[in-house]
C-alpha cells in the first residue's frame, strides 16, 4: 500500500486506524492519529510520542483496552486503567504499579 497524500492517509485510518502504520512519517499529524486511534485503539503502537496526549491516548484506551501498552506511565491515569482493565483484563499487566491496587479492587464493582 502507498500512500502519498494526506487525503488518502485519512481515509485509509477511517477504514482501519491499524493503517497508520502504512502512513510516511512526512503526512503525520495530531488529527491524522486521533482519527486512528478513536477507529482502533491498537494504532497507538505507530503514534508518535509527542501525540500522545491525554486525549488521544483515552479515545485508544476506549477503544481497546490492550492498547494500555502503548501508554508511557506518565500519562495513565486511574481512569484510563480501570477502563481499560475492565475492557480487557490482561491490560492489568501494564497497569503502573502504584495504581494496581485501586484499579483491581474496583475493576468488579
Amino acid at each position: 500500500m502507498k500512500i502519498e497524500t494526506y487525503e488518502q492517509a485519512m481515509e485509509v485510518v477511517k477504514k482501519d486506524g491499524c493503517y497508520l502504520g502504512f502512513v510516511p512519517q512526512h503526512l503525520m499529524t495530531y488529527e491524522l492519529s486521533m482519527e486512528a486511534a478513536k477507529n482502533c485503539g491498537l494504532a497507538l503502537a505507530f503514534v508518535q510520542e509527542k501525540f500522545k496526549t491525554p486525549e488521544l491516548v483515552m479515545a485508544a484506551v476506549k477503544n481497546c483496552g490492550g492498547a494500555l501498552l502503548y501508554v508511557r506511565d506518565g500519562l495513565k491515569t486511574y481512569d484510563m486503567c480501570l477502563g481499560a482493565v475492565k475492557d480487557d483484563p490482561l491490560a492489568v499487566l501494564h497497569v503502573p504499579k502504584y495504581l494496581l491496587a485501586q484499579v483491581l479492587a474496583e475493576k468488579d464493582k
